[in-house]
């Protein structure tokens, strides 16, 4: 089964970088919320997480209001809240182009 998405969009803030460290390596973490307009009156928001050397190189680039290309795929993350199990769908990047 495939599992690919192409969407481009606008930045709606600049890229939080995150620094996190194991026993065996260094790697970084990249977030940041992607709108997607449909039309004027209409907008999608998506969170999109980029990982390692790659993501360490374009952090410096994704800043707000940069119109991107992202390529990757769906992930869904799911965790507990009073009794509930609440779920999030995001998007994993393999690439940006801009």
């Amino acid at each position: 089964m495939a599992n690919v998405v192409v969407i481009s969009g606008r930045l709606v803030a600049d890229a939080k970088k995150i620094e996190r460290q194991t026993k065996e390596k260094n790697f970084t973490i990249v977030n940041f919320t992607l709108a997607h307009n449909h039309n004027k009156d209409k907008s999608s928001f998506f969170d999109v997480t980029l990982y390692g050397e790659y993501a360490n190189t374009m952090h410096q680039y994704l800043v707000k209001g940069k119109d991107i290309v992202v390529t990757g795929h769906l992930i869904q993350n799911s965790w507990k809240d009073a009794d509930k199990t609440l779920y999030r769908i995001m998007i994993e990047a393999h690439s940006i182009d801009f």
